[in-house]
């Protein structure tokens, strides 16, 4: 190994990285000034796709100028978060990419280890749809729904998936659908197809319930931890594919011998987990302080959980106003400590 050489070849990649970052930051600096505004005001007199123009349903009431203004605020916004992102990526590069790095957090893994994670993320996942029963969304009024994001996307396009959501035949299908991937990505059965089409779906099931709720937390995790899984080789291990390549006596990986790309997938995964549980304990932080743990806080916070309206019963809290507040106190104060320590894992 040639020490002066990995770091000359570094400092190429940083310097292409770099430039690279530039030249997208320049691209989308002329996309948002002179672009945009004309694709806006095409929008507002009405005379752009169909689809683009129901986006803008409030244009008798706003003046262009204002849907202008509102967009250079977005597009100010957006470019500074991606230069801090950007930044921040290139930091982060500069330090896994080292083989120090991945030595130490990282290492090797087999393909059995990442079938593993693929089975027990699915079979969350599977358990998580199983439990819904998303059909009798159909039942509710459209008027109860308040779709954000994404969600709000879906309904604007003219393909009628407002309708699916009235139909409960649709719902159905749609479950079942859900549920039948999740099963085949659990077994890994045509995984490369199935993994992304399962979270896909499973993305759509969540925001249909979310739409005519709250958005909840439960669920994220595992979606986001499937997502992540469609861009690593799950099917290595643990899998009907696998096995159906061994029986037509095609080369698979060596199930025993442990390979870099394997960690790297492991890893992520975990950076997908650890990141999450790290950010609630900040976002609990941010929210309550230090004192978060306080048992009439969180006392206040399971009475209010148990109030707002569910598909299933979420009674816990009425079971526990017999419980000592010095019990209540030390189990707050050891999963905000617990949560906002998460982090440490990728570095342990």
């Amino acid at each position: 190994m040639n020490p002066d050489g990995d770091l000359f070849m570094g400092i190429k990649r940083i310097r292409f990285l770099l430039v690279l970052l530039c030249a997208l930051l320049g691209l989308w600096i002329v996309f948002a000034k002179l672009a945009m505004p004309p694709v806006i005001e095409s929008i507002y007199r009405g005379e752009s796709l169909p689809v683009l123009n129901s986006l803008m349903t409030a244009r008798a009431a706003h003046p262009v100028e204002e849907y202008l203004r509102d967009w250079e605020q977005l597009a100010g916004q957006i470019t500074v978060t991606a230069i801090e992102f950007g930044l921040l990526g290139l930091a982060l590069f500069m330090v896994t990419s080292s083989p120090t790095f991945f030595r130490k957090f990282v290492g090797e893994a087999t393909p059995g280890v990442l079938g593993a994670m693929r089975v027990w993320i699915c079979g969350i996942l599977l358990l998580f749809t199983l439990l819904e029963d998303l059909p009798s969304i159909a039942w509710l009024p459209a008027e109860t729904r308040h779709p954000a994001g994404v969600m709000a996307l879906l309904y604007a396009l003219p393909f009628g998936f407002d309708r699916l959501v009235a139909s409960e035949t649709g719902l159905h299908a749609l479950q079942l659908l859900t549920e039948l991937l999740l099963f085949l990505g659990m077994v890994g059965y045509g995984t490369r197809l199935v993994i992304p089409l399962g979270a896909i779906c499973f993305f759509l099931l969540g925001g249909i319930l979310r739409d005519y709720s709250f958005n909840w937390h439960q669920g994220w995790l595992p979606l986001y931890l499937i997502t992540i899984l469609a861009f690593t080789p799950c099917r290595d291990g643990w899998s009907v594919d696998r096995l159906w390549r061994v029986l037509r006596g095609q080369p698979v990986p060596d199930s025993g011998r442990a390979a870099p790309v394997y960690g790297w997938s492991r890893y992520a995964c975990w950076v997908a987990i650890a990141v999450t549980y790290w950010e609630t304990g900040l976002c609990k932080l941010r929210d309550g302080g230090l004192t978060w743990w306080d048992p009439s806080g969180l006392r206040a916070t399971w009475y209010e959980d148990t109030l707002v309206p569910r598909e299933f019963s979420w009674s816990l809290s009425l079971h526990l106003t017999q419980v000592p507040d010095a019990v209540i106190a030390l189990a707050g104060a050891f999963v905000l400590v617990f949560e906002s320590l998460w982090i440490m894992v990728l570095f342990s």
